[in-house]
């Protein structure tokens, strides 16, 4: 005899749409992960294991933009918020710079050439980046 078949949803319920679903889906998969979004001007900026890219207005949680697609790869690293930007770099090496604020723009992508695992850390006023083969510094030495 066949299971029945069960309803999920009350009658009465109307599902999320699909970029609001698909923003609290990356969240969840960013906390289990342990990542941490980066929240600047009142925006909440996620960004998945695949470089999809979501905001939310950090007090409401109202979806601002979703969707946005940065290099594509795989992410393992977590954002990195400095001088008003986010960083985050692909296990390729590839590190995108992106603009906080409620329009989605990639400033920069920079290219390492090697695999990456490591968050990008910020000591003053510089990045340093951690890969299989070398650690870089980025800016200038004070």
């Amino acid at each position: 005899m066949a299971a029945p078949a069960i309803n999920t949803l009350p009658s009465m319920a109307k599902p999320a749409s699909p970029s609001v679903d698909a923003a609290r889906v990356a969240s969840s998969r960013l906390f289990e992960t342990g990542m941490r979004p980066p929240v600047c001007n009142r925006a909440k900026h996620l960004i998945d294991d695949r470089g999809i890219v979501y905001c939310l207005d950090a007090k409401t949680g109202a979806e601002v933009y979703g969707g946005k697609r940065i290099k594509p790869g795989t992410y393992s690293s977590s954002p990195t918020l400095a001088d008003g930007k986010i960083y985050i770099t692909s296990e390729d090496g590839v590190t995108s710079v992106l603009k906080t604020g409620p329009v989605f723009e990639v400033l920069a992508e920079n290219n390492v050439n090697d695999y990456c695992l490591s968050t990008i850390a910020v000591s003053d006023g510089q990045l340093f980046l951690r890969t299989s083969q070398a650690l870089w510094c980025i800016g200038k030495r004070h």
